[in-house]
């Protein structure tokens, strides 16, 4: 069980992190926050960085996938969850070409 919440939580987070920086959906919302706060912006920054928003969602994702498995005894693997997430995001983010036009 362990070991497919980290393959589940691996993709998801990726595919999080993808849908805010690089999809078409979510590309007038990425240009009204740029438009809105400056390109330099810490949020700016963030909406177009897929290894930076995949460390920001990998919080959310790795409470949904560790929390309920591990329980109270577990807590320490929470934080370990949360880093190896992140760090997956961006990996398999960072070699991804933006799908923007």
């Amino acid at each position: 069980m362990l070991v497919l919440s980290v393959v589940l939580a691996h993709g998801a987070n990726a595919r999080i992190a993808r849908l805010i920086t690089d999809d078409d959906i979510t590309e007038s919302l990425r240009n009204k926050v740029i438009k809105r706060l400056g390109y330099n912006h810490l949020i700016s920054r963030w909406v177009q960085c897929p290894w930076c928003a995949g460390w920001w969602t990998a919080a959310p994702v790795t409470a949904i996938a560790w929390f309920p498995i591990m329980g109270t005894g577990f807590w320490w693997v929470s934080g370990l969850a949360f880093w190896s997430v992140a760090h997956a995001a961006g990996r398999l983010n960072h070699n991804h070409e933006p799908t923007r036009k």
